[in-house]
C-alpha cells in the first residue's frame, strides 16, 4: 500500500489577489495597499499594517519544490490570517468575500487546480474554507 503524504495546515496568498484588490479598491475604501521597502503590507480599519507577505506564500513552483524535498503529496492550503478583513464594515467585508477581492475567488481556485509532479498526482493543493464576516 502506496502512502500519501498530506499537509493539511499551510497558508497561501494568491499573486493576483493584489491586481484584484486593485480593480477593486473603490469598494474597498478602508483597506489600504501599501508596496514599500518593507514589501506588499496590507492595513485594515483600526489595526497597524499586516506584516510583509512573505513571496513564498504566493510561490508555487517553490512549494512545490519544497513539497518534492520533503516527500509531501498534497497541502490543504487556507487564507493568511493578517487579510482575513474581520475588521471591515458590512458592505466592505461584503466586497472583500469570495466574489471580489478575496484569496478564494478564482485565482485562488488557480492553486486548488494546480498541477504537479510527485507520483503524477494531477492536483497537489486543496483551498480550505474559512467564516467570513458578512
Amino acid at each position: 500500500m502506496t502512502q500519501l503524504i498530506i499537509d493539511v495546515h499551510a497558508h497561501f496568498v494568491p499573486k493576483c489577489l493584489f491586481e484584484r484588490f486593485d480593480a477593486n479598491a473603490k469598494q474597498l475604501p478602508s483597506v489600504k495597499l501599501m508596496r514599500d521597502d518593507k514589501g506588499v503590507r496590507m492595513q485594515f480599519p483600526g489595526t497597524e499594517p499586516t506584516r510583509p507577505v512573505s513571496p513564498k506564500l504566493s510561490d508555487l513552483a517553490d512549494r512545490r519544490a519544497w513539497m518534492d524535498k520533503n516527500g509531501i503529496d498534497h497541502q490543504l492550503v487556507g487564507g493568511w490570517l493578517d487579510i482575513f478583513g474581520y475588521e471591515l464594515p458590512a458592505q466592505e467585508g461584503l466586497a472583500w468575500r469570495p466574489g471580489a477581492a478575496s484569496s478564494t475567488t478564482a485565482c485562488g481556485t488557480r492553486c486548488a487546480t494546480s498541477r504537479g509532479s510527485r507520483r503524477s498526482r494531477p492536483y497537489r493543493f486543496r483551498m480550505a474554507r474559512w467564516q467570513l464576516k458578512c
